[in-house]
């Protein structure tokens, strides 16, 4: 019951915000996280089926034919193929997370570091797992270049290296020119170990699954959160042009208000 004087009046329909919208693009963004369990799993689902095949099948013709030419390859390779293997070594972890530390960026610094080294301990896990052997000149029909002990599956080379390429590509979303020269270096790391009769082909591979598992792993581990507020992490958090979140340009209040202005 209106008050004496009061005259009621009539309300205008209220516009309907754009939550279908919004809430799109926020389910869009909850799948992309969703998928990443799935890439772990199938990258590692990957490295153990290769080693279930290492250790019962052997060393295959064909995998003997392909190391035979890696290994063949002209002799002018060889000291470029040893300078870039050197990205898969332990060395490249601490020296991959200190440049990026040094550059101010504390998140791809700490997934780099996490990923390096989850790949290292998961590829001599993995050594001790499958115990195959490293190419002999028996088998390889071949002297080998690097005389190296232990057990070969997988590499953990190949997998330091893509752990550490693949932590990059993923926090640092760097350009064309330089995804490419960092993918480029990992397979080259992967080549070099074929080549100076370390490991045969599928140890490779394997070690590259697992780099792969271990670096999307770290990157959904770490959040973006641990870089400092207004650095150059935290302005890539969130998608831009979703009001109310970082990234945005702007609170959730000041995104209305743009809206308003316009």
């Amino acid at each position: 019951m209106l008050p004496s004087g009061c005259v009621a009046r009539p309300t205008a329909p209220r516009a309907e915000d754009p939550e279908p919208d919004l809430a799109g693009r926020r389910v869009r963004r909850v799948g992309g996280r969703a998928s990443v369990p799935l890439a772990v799993v199938a990258s590692l689902g990957v490295a153990v089926a290769l080693g279930v095949v290492a250790r019962l099948a052997g060393v295959t013709g064909i995998e003997r034919r392909l190391a035979r030419a890696v290994v063949d390859l002209p002799g002018w390779t060889t000291t470029p193929l040893e300078v870039a293997m050197q990205a898969g070594s332990r060395l490249a972890i601490l020296a991959a997370a200190a440049a990026l530390a040094l550059a101010g960026r504390r998140r791809p610094a700490l997934v780099v570091a996490a990923a390096g080294t989850a790949a290292w301990l998961a590829a001599l896990a993995g050594k001790h797992l499958v115990g195959r052997p490293r190419p002999a000149v028996e088998l390889l029909g071949r002297g080998v270049r690097t005389a190296v002990e232990g057990f070969g599956y997988p590499s953990s080379h190949a997998a330091i290296a893509v752990a550490l390429v693949a932590a990059a590509l993923v926090t640092l979303r760097p350009g064309g020119r330089a995804a490419g020269a960092l993918v480029a270096l990992a397979s080259l790391t992967a080549l070099a170990r074929v080549h100076v009769g370390a490991h045969w082909p599928l140890d490779v591979v394997g070690g590259a699954a697992i780099g792969i598992a271990t670096a999307l792993a770290a990157a959904a581990s770490v959040p973006p959160g641990v870089a400092p507020p207004g650095g150059p992490d935290a302005r890539g958090a969130a998608s831009p042009g979703e009001p109310g979140e970082p990234g945005a340009g702007g609170t959730a209040g000041s995104g209305g208000a743009a809206v308003g202005e316009r």
